[in-house]
């Protein structure tokens, strides 16, 4: 992911982070704590070390799909593993295994930097 995908994955995850924080408050205190929330989990944004952020691209089209964000965890060494962030599939590109295809991505990527992939529990199936 370049940096420019970056900027603009950025700014749709806190915007929809907003959106789901100001069912239970303010959109000034949602933004806020989208912001602060960031800001402490990426402190280098895109360079925050053993952050990956991948763009999700068709191959048949070259087109961008969607985007996947994942965290190598190396604090326990006996057993380190992928976190995953974020899984976008754009919503005119779901259901034709873009989603099931980056999954099996991760998993490639976690063993190389030697990381079991786990999967986020609250991946949105649609």
């Amino acid at each position: 992911m370049t940096q420019s995908e970056y900027d603009k994955w950025r700014e749709r995850s806190i915007r929809e982070y907003i959106e789901e924080n100001v069912k239970s408050g303010s959109a000034k205190e949602a933004a806020t704590l989208a912001e602060k929330e960031f800001q402490q989990i990426l402190p280098d944004g895109r360079a925050t070390r053993d952050h990956f952020f991948f763009i999700i691209q068709d191959e048949a089209t070259s087109r961008q799909v969607g985007s996947i964000w994942f965290q190598a965890n190396r604090d326990q060494p006996a057993h380190p593993f992928c976190y995953l962030w974020d899984l976008l599939v754009y919503e005119e590109y779901r259901r034709r295994g873009f989603a099931s295809q980056a999954m099996h991505e991760l998993e490639v990527e976690g063993r190389r930097i030697q990381a079991d992939a786990v999967p986020h529990p609250t991946v949105p199936t649609q």
